[in-house]
């Protein structure tokens, strides 16, 4: 019995994990594989084990679009559920009006292009043209997605140019009006555990955040950092690990078709794997997508030392995240990352993908045709 949930608030925690575990595997097959009768099972598997959860409308949403072609009743079945009982919903805004998708793309290009020109403004430590942008746009757009790391921006604004006091306000701020981020907030908790540890320091500073490095932990100068082994993945508010049998489905090899020539790919198994987003044009400037993904990634996984690097090819840029031990941990981060990255990611959502590798795969990848072939080799030998 031990292990096993024994108050109503532990066995919710542990059904929350369950349906969490069983939309993103098949989310999985439907956007990454593209196999929607094997995500449509597991849609029908999860609404009959949890009726009620979370996901109800992506998953009716999902259900819609996968029987278009295949089953038009069905289709119409869950296109009706979505409209009565999610009419304010986006997916219920989408079947209503067809390019109501399109003008929301718009806004998140035009809400991108401003958060990339905030960036910028920070880069260059224009600070107090920074805090003044930051709240125009929070006060612009108050629901935008991108608020937290608006406020991150000025907080750290605010700790170049004050004493402790004032950027202790910015975070406690940050906390208390974003306690649900994934992204910054818990990489301000990690910065205020810091600040409270080492108060009279700070106190001691003209300003907060005299030498402060935005890729270094805990505001502390970093030396030139020293390779460490690679270790299992350790969470911190990202996903755990689901032990179950019916859920976490093993990756099956699916037998090798005659008719296709070999794969320069191997599915063996590896000791190091990454996790990349490919994003399809060689051209855009990606500083502030890496600043939020060093966010993502030290908030949430502050004690494992994932890196991310870029390798940039004719047409596309990796961003590739090391090192996972194996591929279970790779899956895992995946599943915590894959939520976040339209928040992560300032350039359309049209121009990046993100997918699991091996380090022997990765090194293969030299230009836009071997990815392509990797990701239908992916789609054919994972499933």
């Amino acid at each position: 019995m031990d292990g096993l949930p024994t108050t109503p608030e532990l066995l919710a925690t542990s059904n929350q994990k369950v349906v969490d575990a069983y939309f993103e595997i098949a989310s999985f097959y439907q956007q990454e594989l593209g196999d929607k009768a094997e995500a449509n099972k597991i849609y029908a598997e999860l609404l009959k084990k949890f009726p009620e959860n979370n996901h109800l409308v992506a998953i009716y949403y999902s259900l819609y679009l996968n029987n278009k072609s295949a089953n038009e009743a069905k289709s119409e079945e869950y296109k009706q559920l979505v409209l009565k009982k999610f009419p304010e919903s986006n997916f219920a805004k989408t079947i209503s009006d067809p390019s109501y998708s399109a003008k929301q793309s718009q806004l998140e290009n035009i809400a991108i292009n401003n958060y990339n020109v905030a960036f910028d403004t920070y880069a260059k430590k224009d600070y107090p043209n920074l805090i003044k942008q930051v709240n125009d746009n929070i006060s612009a757009f108050p629901d935008n997605d991108f608020a937290p790391q608006y406020a991150y921006l000025k907080a750290i604004a605010i700790g170049r140019t004050a004493k402790v006091d004032s950027l202790l306000t910015q975070f406690n701020l940050i906390n208390t009006l974003y306690p649900n981020d994934k992204i910054i907030t818990p990489l301000v908790r990690d910065h205020l555990k810091y600040i409270e540890a080492n108060l009279e320091e700070f106190k001691q500073r003209p300003v907060a955040l005299i030498d402060f490095d935005p890729n270094a932990p805990r505001f502390v100068s970093q030396a030139t950092p020293t390779p460490v082994e690679n270790k299992p993945l350790v969470t911190g508010n990202a996903p755990v690990k689901v032990a179950d049998a019916t859920v976490a489905k093993p990756v099956e090899v699916k037998p090798a078709d005659v008719n296709k020539p070999a794969s320069i790919f191997s599915a063996a198994k590896s000791e190091e794997y990454y996790y990349v987003i490919d994003v399809a044009d060689a051209t855009l400037t990606l500083s502030s997508s890496r600043f939020g993904l060093g966010q993502f990634n030290r908030g949430n996984y502050p004690d494992n030392d994932l890196v991310h690097k870029l390798v940039e090819l004719d047409n596309d840029q990796l961003i590739y995240v090391t090192s996972f031990v194996d591929l279970e941990d790779a899956k895992l981060y995946e599943s915590s990352i894959i939520g976040q990255l339209k928040n992560i990611m300032k350039v359309p959502a049209n121009l990046y993908k993100g997918f699991i590798i091996s380090k022997e795969n990765f090194e293969k990848l030299i230009n836009r045709q071997r990815i392509n072939e990797y990701l239908e080799f992916l789609k054919d030998n994972y499933k």
